[in-house]
């Protein structure tokens, strides 16, 4: 919820977006470095550039976030998880 509250807080503030956007290319660029390894580490291929891969993570990760209340037994990790299998199983071994 907080990493929703600052990406809001960018969209209202020209001075704290400039902030915001460093860090969050930041993080965009690590998880795409993580999701790389994650596919080389399997010997697969990703469907997409990894970074776009992990933008869609975390976009699904911050509307799961917003639809989840306290008493919720929301399947939030679940659903990630089914996201990224799926993803795995379309995915084409790396060519060596």
């Amino acid at each position: 919820m907080l990493a929703l509250e600052l990406q809001l807080l960018a969209h209202r503030s020209a001075t704290f977006a400039a902030e915001y956007d460093e860090v969050h290319e930041t993080h965009a660029e690590e998880l795409g470095r993580i999701v790389a390894g994650f596919y080389r580490s399997l010997g697969r291929e990703p469907q997409l550039d990894p970074r776009e891969l992990a933008a869609g993570c975390m976009a699904l990760a911050h509307g799961l976030a917003l639809q989840r209340r306290k008493d919720s037994e929301a399947p939030t990790g679940r659903l990630i998880m089914t996201f990224v299998e799926a993803l795995l199983a379309n995915a084409k071994p790396c060519a060596n």
